[in-house]
Formats: structure tokens, C-alpha cells, sequence
């Protein structure tokens, strides 16, 4: 048997390179005049300029400058006065029902705070105040200070720079003490 020879394969047609630089240069070219063409269009739609200082820069080929109108401008005054309660923050992204354990999961101390307050959902908790919050929180803790000074001053003690307190407080307990055994002890004959 006599074995066939394939035939060779056909070479693929040269394409002629054309340099990388000259591309990239007529692609830009391109790309300026559009852009140029483009800012053509928008200055010949807009009109001419009634302020005169907007015209010089025109005549001189510069951009010309932004300046919103005196009507815009007294709108835009107007926004930033609004009252707060009628500005919007939007749809929210939370349901009032959401458990404040699953919103604040990475934050301990603000969920010991909700449990301080008693409260569960977002709904409960936007009844109160940023005040009313803090104050609820530092009432107990004032409290406590509050007894511990006292305890001190009876032991003739006191905190750093607390020394007025502790006297103030003992000369109060000894004129209550004073003013109590004398009421006591006088009997009417």
C-alpha cells in the first residue's frame, strides 16, 4: 500500500501592521473633534449670554463660568431652612418590627442599653429621645456615686477633690441628729 501525503497547510494572508502610535493618534483625534463638534451643539442650543461678563469669557474661547441663576440660587437658600420633620431620609431599609438584637448584633454596650430600656423592636425604640436615652442610662450610675460619697463622708472619707462634699454632708447629718434628739426629748409638762 502506498501511503498519501498530506498536503501542507495554507498559509494564513500577512496583515499589514500598522504602528501602535499612529493608531492611538487618530483614535484621539477622533475622540477630540467629536468632543469638539459635541461642545459646539450645546453653546449654539443654550443662546447667547445676556450677562456681559459671561460673554467676554465666550468671545475669549474660555469656558464659561458656572453661576446658577438668582431664581436657582434663593431655591436652594430656601431647601437648607426646612424644617426637619418634612425633610425625607428616603424609603427606610429596616421594618419598624426588626429585632434591635439583629441590627446591633456586633455592639454589646448599645444592646445592653435596649435591654436597660426595655426595648426590642426599632418601633419602640424611636419613642425616645438621644436625651431621654442618655439620661435614663446615667441615672443609675449617679445614684450609685451618689451612695458611695455619702458611705465615704460617714467613714470621714472621701473621693479626690470630693473633701467639700463629705463636709458638707456631715455637718447636714449632725444638725438633722441634733435637731431630732432636741425634738425628741422635749416633753410637754
Amino acid at each position: 500500500m502506498a501511503r498519501k501525503s498530506k498536503p501542507a497547510p495554507i498559509p494564513a494572508p500577512k496583515r499589514k501592521k500598522v504602528p501602535a502610535v499612529a493608531t492611538g493618534t487618530a483614535r484621539v483625534a477622533r475622540k477630540k473633534t467629536v468632543a469638539a463638534k459635541s461642545r459646539l451643539r450645546k453653546t449654539a442650543n443654550k443662546g447667547t449670554a445676556l450677562d456681559p461678563a459671561r460673554a467676554s469669557s465666550r468671545s475669549r474661547g474660555g469656558p464659561r463660568p458656572m453661576v446658577a441663576p438668582a431664581k436657582t440660587r434663593a431655591r436652594r437658600a430656601d431647601r437648607t431652612e426646612l424644617d426637619p420633620k418634612k425633610v425625607s431620609l428616603g424609603r427606610p431599609r429596616a421594618v419598624g418590627e426588626e429585632a434591635l438584637d439583629m441590627v446591633f448584633k456586633e455592639d454589646f454596650h448599645a444592646r445592653q442599653i435596649f435591654v436597660f430600656l426595655g426595648v426590642a423592636t426599632l418601633k419602640q425604640l424611636e419613642e425616645f429621645g438621644p436625651d431621654e436615652i442618655f439620661d435614663k442610662a446615667v441615672l443609675p450610675v449617679r445614684e450609685t456615686i451618689d451612695r458611695i460619697r455619702r458611705r465615704l463622708a460617714l467613714l470621714n472619707r472621701f473621693l479626690a477633690d470630693d473633701r467639700q462634699y463629705a463636709v458638707d454632708f456631715l455637718s447636714k447629718m449632725r444638725a438633722e441628729q441634733s435637731a431630732a434628739e432636741g425634738h425628741g426629748s422635749s416633753t410637754p409638762s
